[in-house]
């Protein structure tokens, strides 16, 4: 084990303001968002008003450095956002209609903010823990020592804190209190941005543009920061997710997107998926796939392909998951259309999910009575603000598809819950957890759009299930995806985050 450098801040408030994507609370903050605040600081610290000199080449070597550890002290959302009203900049019509003797007020000109800070627990601090390879010898520890301790802010004006930064030991790493972030080798889990080697650069650029938004006579707006990466992280607590590669459906001419019914086209596009999966694997023969191997990870049938796969090893298969769009309407959500497809790797075989994203550019055949498309891959697949709601961790989940629970429940509410509870343990949550959630079933969706469970066709082989549709609520977030019951390779049983209020 190797000493790292310890980068810290601690909030003087128990609050932070900064937001993600999706303009959703972030917790903790990005270690983009800690580079940034560092920039800032070290123009400060060496009084460089137009552009960072004397710290570039440490930011520089910090910014090339792999993701850090995150330890950071528990927050929790503001259930509701609050609201704040921002003074427009017409001073000169407020002062033009009082020069000509008419009444106006100020108070009237003004834009509403909502708000949704998230709250700190009592210590308030967040640490990035950057590995040191070489040792306590790098020249440039210094001044990143310097930098840190001249950060004032991390995230809004309103988020001052305190920076600190110094080398320590594996010992004092491991004794650092609070929840632990971890990056992800297969870029699963919450994405979080970080800086690349371009970032500085990128932020001068940025810099020069503010100020010279004027020069021409017009406001010439600030164009965003994009020299960043995203990279996912998980807790140490969290279940294990599972490693996915998303797609969009697109036309055969990708000159739009295609749309499939989010109920009687589910089965469709993950047959066509599926298909087009195992043309690929007998073509390429990833990790040296035979065809039973097809036959039993892509199809989920016998080695020999006669039967359906069943016992020992019958859940070591792909998933193929149709994604209905959840859009927002009036003062809810509603489910639209299925544009976007999601591939899960067999568990304990990350790599395939790798290997899955050569689909991109295939054409999938289509299958009787539906339209071809073609595969778009979408890279990481959370960046995708549809695809984050079925990944990223949440305490609610809902279903857009009904689960298919095995068993009978004799009309027994209390038989019909440890049914689904069983259901969610055989798909690979831990059974502790399981009998902490909160489970509500019933046979309409739990959002607008989702069809009663007759409109749903279940595969071949799946019609004598009982279909329910499902609301789980998780004692602690939860990662996605979720898909529970018999179909939940093919599309059935899927979930979506369901905005808390």
């Amino acid at each position: 084990m190797t000493p790292a450098l310890r980068l810290s801040v601690r909030f003087l408030a128990p609050y932070s303001h900064g937001r993600g994507d999706g303009r959703e609370p972030e917790w903790p903050p990005s270690p983009l968002r800690l580079f940034q605040a560092l920039v800032a600081a070290a123009a400060a610290r060496w009084n460089e008003r137009t552009a960072v000199r004397h710290a570039a080449p440490a930011l520089g070597w910090l910014a090339a450095r792999p993701a850090p550890t995150v330890v950071a002290c528990a927050g929790s959302p503001a259930d509701a956002p609050h609201r704040l009203y921002v003074p427009d900049n017409v001073g000169d019509l407020v002062a033009r209609a009082w020069a000509g003797g008419r009444a106006d007020d100020i108070t009237g000109y003004r834009t509403g903010k909502d708000v949704r800070a998230v709250r700190l627990g009592h210590d308030a601090g967040v640490h990035y823990l950057y590995p040191l390879a070489d040792g306590t010898h790098e020249p440039h520890l210094g001044t990143l020592v310097a930098a840190a301790r001249a950060v004032t802010h991390l995230g809004w004006g309103v988020d001052m804190a305190v920076g600190d930064a110094a080398v320590v030991t594996p010992e004092q790493a491991d004794a650092l209190h609070g929840v632990r972030w971890r990056p992800t080798a297969d870029g699963s889990g919450m994405p979080f941005r970080v800086p690349r080697p371009t970032t500085l650069d990128a932020l001068h650029r940025r810099h020069a543009a503010f100020l010279a938004r004027l020069a021409s006579g017009e406001l010439a707006p600030v164009p965003p920061l994009t020299a960043f990466d995203t990279v996912g992280y998980r807790r140490d607590a969290d279940p294990t997710s599972a490693a996915v590669a998303a797609f969009e459906l697109r036309t055969p001419e990708f000159d739009g997107s295609q749309a499939y019914d989010p109920c009687t086209g589910i089965a469709a596009v993950a047959g066509m998926v599926r298909h087009a999966a195992a043309a690929l694997a007998a073509v390429t023969r990833p990790f040296g796939w035979t065809d039973a191997d097809i036959n039993t990870l892509v199809h989920g049938h016998t080695p020999d392909g006669a039967g359906k796969l069943s016992g020992c090893g019958a859940d070591d298969r792909f998933a193929f998951l149709p994604l209905p769009a959840v859009d927002r309407r009036g003062a809810g959500e509603a489910v639209g259309a299925v544009r976007r497809v999601m591939v899960v790797a067999p568990p304990g075989l990350p790599a395939a999910a790798r290997w899955a994203r050569l689909l991109s550019g295939h054409l999938l055949s289509p299958l009787a009575g539906t339209r071809p498309a073609a595969l778009r891959l979408l890279d990481p697949p959370a960046a995708d603000r549809l695809v984050s709601r079925y990944l990223l961790p949440a305490r609610v989940w809902v279903t857009v598809t009904p689960v298919l629970r095995p068993g009978y429940d004799d009309r027994d509410p209390e038989k019909a819950g440890r049914l689904l509870r069983r259901a969610f343990v055989h798909a690979g949550f831990p059974p502790g957890l399981v009998e902490r959630a909160v489970l509500e079933w019933r046979a309409v969706g739990f959002l607008g759009g989702v069809r009663h469970v007759r409109g749903f066709s279940p595969p071949a082989g799946l019609a004598g299930f009982a279909k329910v549709h499902v609301r789980v609520t998780w004692p602690t977030p939860v990662p996605g995806p979720l898909a529970v019951g018999a179909g939940r390779y093919r599309g059935f049983g899927v979930f979506v985050s369901e905005r808390e209020s």
